[in-house]
């Protein structure tokens, strides 16, 4: 319901034809808002998405994956959530999400199973958000000033590389969060099959990328000599294992939340 917008759509490897195709028929219903860039062989994720935001102009941003979806008040919500916060201080908008898992029989598409992928959360947590990722791309609206700032899409990584975004916008700016399922995070749940998400066809890929990862965020602060993203992801992966599968005193949990959390993990990211 939100009508400024512009789609620019990022056709990674595939058949130029029915894309093409697909754009004239809905031509009327777009109103000059599409535009197209056909990669020859696929880049990615990570690099597809880099292109698709250097080609548009727009104040904000969203990453929006073929296979996702949004509830039509997605973008005015997100967008009114970072206006309601008129500071540089917040730089973006997460709505609630539901995982939605499909088979796909033929040319159907059909939905198995639905549940909440992150309905509890009340505020972006940047302890948390170092030991899992919190919000999937679909359900994540930034600034283009932020993105800017913090550095896009890293193009070396397979997998990941909206964990490792999320991490470096968080180090700097507030995300405010919409308390309402308005981003729909589909899975393919067949592993063998053609349509498969990485996160389901590619589980090993995801672990050995995350070891990796946080190895190399932590050489990163050994060779700067500072506590920063490597140590504190290292931490708080460990403290979130502690904190899910043992019962730790409430005094012990809150202060630990405290020292991993708000301005003091900040600074502790930003110390040279």
């Amino acid at each position: 319901r939100h009508a400024n917008w512009r789609h620019v759509i990022v056709n990674d490897g595939g058949d130029p034809a029915p894309v093409e195709a697909l754009l004239r028929r809905h031509a009327d219903a777009y109103a000059g808002r599409a535009q197209v860039l056909h990669h020859p062989a696929s880049l990615g994720m990570e690099a597809a998405s880099n292109a698709g935001i250097a080609a548009s102009a727009s104040r904000y941003i969203a990453i929006h994956d073929d296979d996702d979806s949004w509830h039509p008040d997605f973008l005015a919500r997100t967008l009114a959530a970072i206006a309601a916060h008129p500071t540089d201080e917040c730089a973006g908008a997460v709505a609630w999400a539901e995982r939605v898992d499909e088979r796909i029989e033929g040319e159907r598409i059909i939905e198995v199973a639905r549940e909440s992928f992150n309905g509890t959360m009340q505020q972006v947590q940047l302890w948390r958000l170092l030991a899992v990722n919190q919000f999937p791309p679909i359900s994540f609206v930034f600034a283009r000033a932020a993105h800017d700032a913090v550095g896009g899409f890293d193009p070396t990584l397979p997998v990941l590389g909206d964990w490792d975004f999320n991490v470096r916008f968080c180090a700097r700016y507030e995300v405010a969060v919409v308390p309402a399922h308005l981003a729909y995070y589909h899975h393919r749940v067949d592993p063998a099959g053609a349509y498969a998400n990485t996160v389901v066809g590619g589980v090993a890929l995801h672990e050995r990328w995350r070891v990796w990862l946080v190895n190399r965020w932590l050489r990163r602060d050994l060779a700067a000599g500072r506590i920063g993203v490597g140590v504190l992801a290292a931490l708080s992966a460990d403290l979130d294992v502690t904190m899910h599968g043992v019962q730790l005193p409430r005094r012990v949990v809150a202060s630990l939340r405290r020292r991993l959390g708000g301005v003091a993990l900040r600074r502790w990211l930003t110390r040279r």
